[in-house]
């Protein structure tokens, strides 16, 4: 089979939730699939960031693995796509990369014009852009628009939901449940795990500078993550507490964060130095191999979101022992079941479990969901299950 991987979604530094999902997946699938012939598909007016190229070079060790960027203007791609002037099967074929195109893979909603003849493999994280509009800008609106995402549902053969919340959710779209096929995430073994070396661990507090105690939160700096109550709870305590226990957020600013400091502070610059003051420090970037020893060191990762479609960190956490305090919602109940849970609109409740926690009421040993088991989320697995369903279409 000629099995077309689109790595649009790739193209964005540093990496979220998406991006390295669909890493994750292509990194085993061609680990497990020698036979098949992949091609990657890319499109970025520029060079690519240097971690993709670096991907890229690793992946095209393969025998069986070729890379095209088309190097034009997302916009005008985008435009062609949407109007149907362009068919991008079509497009590479007349390019003598290949005859027949079999499977279409999109990790993530994108625009997308293809032959009717080509299979069509997408991957959907959530839908909190259909029933959550008010989480996202006129601009994100407006892309997710452009996408019509409804139609491009209809148009795959395959929907892969990554947990049954967003089944369930595209159930209400009028999706047909044959469509849909359930395929929860997995976690890095490897990089997520209980560090027992106390040396990495002393490394990283000195090179962060890190106190005794923190808690962390992990995720890009958005309204849907319910940061407004984060920080509401956050100074609802005494400023003794949050000095006994600092609060590090680690994820990309946005502008729905730079609104919330214009809120707190007015019209200043240095807002990372303000926030300081309240014991809550900002990093925009974290190196992979340096989130998982945060995990290791952290209290407690505060997630308390006001809906995911599966929820990678409080999976990366609990896999290095972490505890995590998460929004009572979506998917998060269906994944995290046994773990601290609060209402994602009341403030008093958060506060009161952070004052728990800093005051030693809430031990972190014994705050870990019983019931919970990485080994239920491998990536291996889920490549060997896609590469089934590849073949199966």
């Amino acid at each position: 089979m000629n099995i077309v991987i689109d790595l649009r979604c790739l193209n964005d530094y540093p990496f979220t939730g998406v991006a390295n999902y669909a890493i994750s997946v292509i990194d085993n699938l061609l680990k497990l699939d020698k036979h098949n012939n992949y091609f990657l598909f890319n499109n970025t007016y520029k060079a690519e960031n240097e971690k993709l190229a670096n991907l890229v070079g690793t992946w095209l060790e393969n025998n069986n693995v070729r890379y095209f960027n088309a190097h034009w203007p997302n916009k005008f791609l985008n435009f062609l796509l949407k109007f149907k002037f362009l068919k991008l099967d079509i497009f590479l074929k007349k390019r003598g990369l290949f005859n027949v195109v079999d499977c279409w893979y999109l990790p993530n909603i994108n625009y997308l014009n293809l032959s009717s003849d080509v299979k069509l493999l997408l991957t959907v994280h959530d839908l909190s852009f259909h029933f959550f509009p008010k989480f996202f800008n006129f601009k994100q609106r407006l892309w997710h628009w452009g996408i019509n995402y409804l139609s491009l549902f209809e148009r795959a053969d395959c929907l892969l939901a990554v947990s049954r919340s967003t089944a369930f959710d595209l159930g209400r779209l009028g999706v047909a449940s044959e469509k849909i096929k359930v395929f929860p995430l997995g976690v890095d073994k490897t990089r997520f795990f209980k560090i027992d070396k106390i040396e990495r661990l002393s490394l990283l507090k000195e090179k962060y500078d890190l106190p005794d105690r923190f808690f962390v939160f992990v995720a890009t700096l958005e309204s849907r993550k319910n940061l407004q109550l984060l920080l509401a709870a956050w100074l609802d305590l005494s400023a003794r507490d949050r000095q006994a226990c600092p609060l590090y957020l680690i994820g990309r600013k946005t502008d729905y964060w730079q609104k919330l400091s214009r809120e707190q502070w007015g019209k200043k610059l240095e807002y990372d130095s303000l926030w300081k003051t309240l014991d809550i420090k900002i990093l925009s970037y974290v190196p992979d191999e340096d989130l998982p020893v945060f995990y290791n060191l952290a209290e407690a990762l505060i997630y308390p979101s006001c809906y995911e479609g599966f929820g990678l960190p409080p999976l990366e956490a609990l896999s290095c022992g972490c505890p995590v305090i998460i929004g009572r919602n979506s998917a998060l109940l269906e994944n995290f079941a046994g773990a601290i849970s609060v209402d994602p609109d009341n403030l008093r409740e958060l506060s009161n479990l952070l004052f728990a926690f800093i005051h030693g009421k809430i031990e972190r040993a014994d705050a870990l969901p019983g019931n919970f088991a990485s080994e239920k989320y491998s990536w291996s697995v889920y490549a060997e299950n896609l590469l089934n369903l590849i073949q199966s279409l």
